[in-house]
């Protein structure tokens, strides 16, 4: 939904939809993969053996700088691999290195991702239609168990992501980030070092642009038990989420309340670190 979403809104303001990645997990199904082509994605190989998963990155990386630099097509690419069940989705530095694979010979990564015109994306839903499903597997992993997904749970999720309620949708768009790149390629010294301090730059503009609906503060508060941003949300919202809170989740189960409130709540307790830390 993210990426068409982002499209819808390109075309109505007169530019080039952009060219998506999407995982092959969930283009398994003949008619999914059919829609895939018809919509300009391109398919990123997931659990690759470790020379499969170089190659298949090389040809990923010199994909994207053809559609950006030849065909002037840009390209929406997820900054991990695939969204978190927990609400943190942070920058996997190695999506970065991916994308500089195809530096030109004799130009630096970090000079070759300023001339990207990288501009990060801020998605908000104010509901998560896939809250519920990500349940069994985020507790799971918490609980250090092992989690085996259904045959259809891609399936079932993707579906639920795209006709189940959302209700209100922001999304934002971040300034081009060719300057800050620059600096970062000036100023820091080694590889590891410049890609840590690009991944974290998408993630602050990312976070900072990321529009906190009710959902979000009444979920914090529930979390926190405290009534810090009560005149964020009316009494109707709250009463709504907290419904769906008690019909989604095992209320005699601690960690679970734990995990599904800060699925919605981590945003607010992202934006809060940047500002303590600015």
């Amino acid at each position: 939904m993210d990426t068409s979403l982002l499209n819808k809104c390109l075309f109505e303001s007169g530019q080039a939809m952009t060219t998506s990645a999407i995982g092959d997990n969930l283009i398994k199904k003949p008619f999914l993969k059919t829609l895939s082509r018809l919509t300009r994605n391109f398919t990123v190989k997931r659990k690759l053996p470790a020379r499969e998963l170089l190659e298949s990155s090389k040809v990923i990386s010199a994909f994207i700088q053809q559609s950006l630099w030849r065909e002037n097509r840009s390209v929406w690419i997820a900054q991990r691999e695939g969204r978190t069940k927990d609400g943190h989705d942070e920058t996997h530095k190695g999506v970065l290195k991916m994308i500089a694979m195809s530096a030109p010979e004799g130009m630096s990564e970090m000079d070759y991702m300023a001339r990207l015109n990288i501009v990060p994306v801020s998605m908000s839903y104010e509901y998560d239609p896939t809250d519920a499903l990500k349940m069994p597997e985020l507790l799971a992993k918490l609980r250090s168990e092992p989690y085996v997904k259904g045959e259809n749970e891609d399936f079932i999720s993707l579906l639920s992501g795209i006709i189940g309620m959302k209700k209100r949708i922001h999304i934002a768009l971040g300034p081009v980030l060719n300057e800050e790149i620059a600096r970062i390629g000036e100023q820091e010294k080694g590889a590891n070092r410049q890609f840590n301090a690009l991944a974290a730059l998408i993630d602050k503009t990312i976070i900072s642009n990321y529009r906190l609906w009710p959902t979000k503060y009444i979920a914090y508060d529930l979390l926190h038990g405290t009534e810090q941003f009560r005149e964020k949300y009316s009494d109707a919202e709250r009463t709504f989420f907290i419904e769906r809170f008690t019909k989604n989740v095992d209320q005699q189960d601690p960690l679970a309340k734990e995990s599904y409130l800060k699925m919605y709540a981590q945003p607010v307790i992202n934006q809060l670190e940047f500002q303590t830390a600015d």
